[in-house]
């Protein structure tokens, strides 16, 4: 079985505590032994202060500061946030007001929290819809891999999962199906990353199995993901579903360093063992790459590629990529 590469995160207690009382100076030490729970605390605050564009500022303030753990951090922290915020009564749109960022997290913690009070996802359809058409497409697939994200968080069982995604335009339907997988992934995961925590549903070792026709990949892809941190949920060992295990067993990699650990070069040997157990070593790598690079925010160090020197050719494309699609004008996000 492949190992999981975890490390012991130790949390910083002065400051920090589960009342909600944590002072922004023990989120701020440069060091792995920041505790992720600090700045989630420390950017809800922020939000139930001066709303959400603040509590999404002051993480993103942060993460500049730190991209050696924006690396592991970033999406799933914005994640959290998202929810919080429209679980606390919140508007969902309120997060078009916020700079694009984290790969779309904030986004898809909000849209999940809706579904979680709400029976009508319309209005996050529309929301999507009224995106300007002259945005980087990136945008607007995490938009509707957002709506994907909150059909997953609350389908009943693992049953013709995509059904739902199948109703939009064709262009849409495979990043919607690819958020409906990852949220049901998650609730499926012990310790899932993000989301997963808020509606669990019963393990489906046999999910993937179950997926036919042009969404196959993507299910295998968030098995792979999921195993992990779960070794029951397995990769086959050859074809599409290999390659795509594969590449989500390099993005399971990316993942876990939210609970412990510091994204550098010697973690990168580690996950470089770890990929060449898979069956298909280049597709894992390229999951690490894209998990801490592309969808976290590592890229934020401008050093970061010389750490991947085994991948820097992709590595050099994918933050160049992500960074132009950066908005930091939110008048550009939505049509007003």
């Amino acid at each position: 079985m492949l190992k999981l590469l975890t490390a012991v995160l130790i949390l910083t207690t002065v400051g920090c505590s589960s009342g909600g009382t944590q002072e922004i100076s023990a989120c701020e030490k440069t060091t792995e032994r920041t505790s992720y729970e600090c700045v989630v605390g420390e950017a809800k605050l922020k939000a139930d202060k001066d709303g959400l564009a603040a509590g999404d500022a002051y993480v993103r303030a942060w993460l500049k500061k730190e991209p050696h753990l924006a690396a592991g951090w970033c999406h799933s922290i914005m994640h959290e946030l998202g929810h919080y915020w429209v679980g606390g009564g919140g508007e969902v749109g309120d997060v078009f007001d916020a700079p694009y960022s984290c790969a779309g997290g904030l986004l898809h913690g909000s849209y999940t929290a809706w579904a979680e009070q709400s029976d009508d996802l319309t209005p996050l359809s529309l929301l999507c819809d009224g995106l300007s058409d002259s945005n980087e497409a990136v945008m607007l697939w995490d938009c509707w891999h957002g709506l994907g994200h909150a059909i997953g968080a609350v389908a009943p069982d693992t049953g013709d999962l995509a059904i739902e995604c199948r109703e939009l335009d064709a262009v849409w339907q495979e990043s919607c199906a690819s958020g409906v997988f990852s949220a049901v992934g998650e609730r499926m995961t012990i310790g899932s990353d993000h989301g997963g925590m808020h509606n669990p549903l019963e393990r489906d070792l046999e999910w993937c199995q179950k997926t036919t026709g042009a969404y196959y990949g993507l299910c295998w892809e968030r098995q792979g993901v999921m195993s992990v941190r779960d070794q029951s949920f397995t990769c086959p060992e050859g074809g599409l579903g290999a390659a795509q295990c594969s590449y989500g067993q390099g993005r399971g990699q990316g993942q876990v360093l939210k609970e412990g650990g510091l994204w550098d070069r010697d973690w990168l040997l580690q996950t470089n063992s770890y990929c060449k157990q898979t069956a298909m070593p280049d597709r894992c790598f390229d999951g690490v790459v894209y998990e801490t690079v592309l969808h976290g925010e590592g890229r934020a160090n401008e050093d970061v590629c010389l750490l991947l020197e085994g991948d820097l050719g992709s590595c050099l494309r994918e933050s160049g990529r992500r960074r132009s699609f950066e908005i930091q004008n939110p008048a550009e996000w939505v049509k007003r």
